[in-house]
């Protein structure tokens, strides 16, 4: 069940977010297709990366100094207080709850940060030119180190 992240592809900084979430949603597949005997322990290790990808994008928008930062910032946190919540059922045996959670809810989540709240910080980190082309890179060579 491979995962579509609709990022429009059409500057550098949308780029680099869309190689964040490309690799946030082959990690929900691999999550998916783990058998219930390794579910909990691939469940942390999502739950690790989810905070990595969005420690990446609060640098970048502390780097150009983002309006929206704070509301960006507190749908991470709350994106990730979920999981952690759920993660301590997961833990308990619950797995069918994380795989609700990796198959139908966070998906959902997912397009809904993209399309409210990404859109503006890549349309931003697209304004902010001679840095945005260098925060371009080295958001892409991030990203591409999070995932491979």
């Amino acid at each position: 069940m491979s995962r579509r992240i609709c990022l429009s592809e059409t500057s550098p900084g949308l780029l680099a977010l869309s190689e964040l979430y490309r690799g946030l949603a082959k990690a929900l597949d691999r999550l998916s297709s783990t058998e219930d005997h390794n579910f909990c322990d691939a469940y942390k290790r999502f739950v690790a990366l989810a905070e990595q990808v969005f420690r990446q994008e609060e640098e970048w928008m502390a780097q150009i100094d983002l309006l929206v930062f704070k509301d960006h910032q507190e749908q991470h946190a709350r994106a990730l207080g979920a999981l952690h919540h759920v993660h301590r059922r997961v833990m308990d045996g619950e797995i069918e709850l994380g795989r609700e959670v990796a198959d139908e809810l966070l998906p959902q989540w997912i397009a809904f940060h993209v399309a409210s709240i990404d859109e503006t910080l890549a349309y931003a980190v697209q304004m902010d030119l001679p840095e945005s082309r260098q925060s371009a890179s080295f958001a892409a060579t991030s990203a591409t180190r999070l995932f491979h």
